[in-house]
């Protein structure tokens, strides 16, 4: 750009007004930084934009000069100059946009302040990119929030600081509905009593997740409805994870082919669920982004699918084998024979024998334990730490769940407790594993695509803004890994997993 001296004397004037909208002054900024000969990536990254609406902005001034910054023109159609119509549908009823404005004054959260804004800037006829602005945020995830809005309704502002049930910044509709409906199941029964010996109980709870794992495996909608594949893989997982809470009650080497092959089960089924999880936000996500946006993502997802196949048949292949149907005969004849693989029974001081009732308060006690050594290191922890910290949760989520039958009531509420903070950092693991992923298929397509020419290649950004999404939502759920310790670690869950221990059942 080469502009006059007059226009660009009026575009700085403008910039010094501070009583323009922050938006007009945005677009003037921009056609400044080209006049300065700055590279339209330079620009965008000076203003917060991407390179396709910061070349839109020059385009458009340089075909319709100081009109874009009228209040007629809009930023929502690439044809230029556009009359808004009086008679326009307003996104929000009066009676909607009045809540909402009643809810800014009360709102306490810099989340649900940049969602209110930026809804009441749609509803005050605002453009997208205007949205953002008022927000502060960028108008991909504007666009998101008000697809969210008009799906979700008022559900978007759940978050514990406006009237609603919490719901995590990360976390989408159709995880809130999947966390609600798991913290209201109440677990599964297995027929432990309180005079059960320790190794016995943990094989009627064998007995019990062993059939679950069958019943998926022979499921007719295995392979086509993702929750199958992960019924057996959470079925597979309580398996190893009952070896290792009562691993002191059983002889390893009598049990370690067992193991092995459960591990290897897992490892299969994880792989195929993996993708599934992908695929699933990939669902989600495209209901929230423009036409170009999701046609760009098709071969992504398309690529995702070919993978979860290539890694479902490897599964379906292993399910098949003779290997296999010999550990399930072999996992059969154990869980259906007493005392199998048992180590001798523990025993007290005198000599008399501990059933467990008597071990499963010091059996949690030390789970929880294994939780709480994390409390000095949150404050700078790795991914790796907090996804430990998430299978130590798991394991004491999984024993209270195993026990609960001889148990307090109030063991539920503890096992709500523990899923919210699982849930919560198996988001950050499902968005650091995501873009793992997507960050190799990105390196995959453009090594692939090397011999092609130049204007032939793949344009990898949009996988580069699904990648910043998840990345997003990753930092945003990081954020509130403190108040997430609290909940798990503060004095009211810990009283209340006193009162669990001591007010468990006793021996009838």
């Amino acid at each position: 750009m080469n502009l006059p001296a007059d226009v660009r004397n009026e575009l700085e004037r403008m910039l010094g007004n501070s009583d323009l909208p922050e938006e007009r002054r945005l677009r003037a900024r921009i056609i400044v930084l080209y006049d300065d000969g700055r590279s339209t990536s330079e620009v965008g990254h000076a203003v917060g934009l991407s390179d396709s609406r910061t070349r839109f902005w020059r385009k458009a001034f340089e075909r319709h000069g100081f009109d874009i910054f009228s209040d007629t023109f809009s930023s929502e159609t690439r044809k230029g100059k556009r009359t808004r119509s009086a008679s326009r549908t307003p996104m929000l009823s009066e009676s909607d946009a009045s809540r909402l404005r009643s809810m800014l004054g009360k709102s306490t959260s810099d989340k649900i302040e940049k969602r209110l804004r930026l809804l009441l800037t749609y509803a005050d006829g605002g453009t997208t990119a205007e949205a953002a602005q008022a927000a502060g945020l960028s108008t991909a995830r504007a666009r998101y929030w008000r697809k969210a809005f008009q799906q979700h309704g008022f559900e978007i502002f759940n978050d514990g600081e406006v009237p609603g049930t919490p719901v995590n910044d990360g976390t989408t509709h159709m995880e809130e509905q999947q966390h609600k409906a798991r913290s209201e199941k109440k677990p599964r029964t297995s027929g432990i009593v309180q005079t059960d010996a320790v190794s016995e109980a943990a094989r009627k709870l064998m007995r019990t997740y062993f059939d679950d794992m069958l019943r998926n495996a022979r499921h007719r909608q295995f392979g086509r409805d993702p929750e199958i594949v992960h019924k057996m893989r959470v079925a597979t997982r309580r398996l190893r994870s009952v070896f290792v809470i009562f691993n002191d009650y059983f002889d390893a080497r009598s049990t370690k082919g067992l193991r092995r092959s459960l591990r290897r089960l897992g490892k299969l089924l994880g792989n195929v669920r993996d993708r599934d999880v992908l695929l699933l936000d990939f669902s989600a996500h495209k209901d929230f982004v423009d036409e170009e946006e999701r046609n760009a993502l098709l071969p992504l997802i398309q690529r995702s699918l070919e993978e979860r196949d290539r890694y479902f048949e490897t599964l379906t292949t292993h399910i098949s084998s003779a290997e296999h149907a010999a550990f399930l005969e072999a996992f059969e004849a154990f869980v259906n024979t007493e005392l199998a693989g048992a180590s001798p029974p523990p025993v007290n001081k005198a000599g008399i024998p501990l059933r467990i009732s008597h071990v499963a308060p010091v059996l949690l006690m030390r789970l929880y334990g294994d939780v709480l050594a994390y409390e000095g290191l949150l404050h700078a922890a790795t991914l790796t730490q907090l996804h430990d910290l998430r299978v130590h949760c798991k394991r004491l989520r999984y024993a209270l769940e195993f026990l609960h039958e001889i148990l307090g009531p109030e063991s539920l509420t503890a096992i709500n407790t523990l899923i919210a903070v699982q849930d919560h950092l198996g988001l950050i693991q499902d968005s650091q594993t995501a873009g793992a992923m997507i960050t190799d298929m990105i390196d995959d397509i453009e090594t692939g695509e090397t011999e092609l020419p130049l204007t032939e290649r793949s344009n990898p950004a949009p996988l580069v803004r699904y990648l910043a999404h998840r990345h997003e939502q990753k930092f945003s759920l990081l954020a509130g890994i403190s108040d997430l310790w609290e909940t798990v670690a503060g004095r009211e869950f810990r009283e209340l997993f006193l009162r669990v221990l001591l007010m468990s059942k006793h021996a009838e």
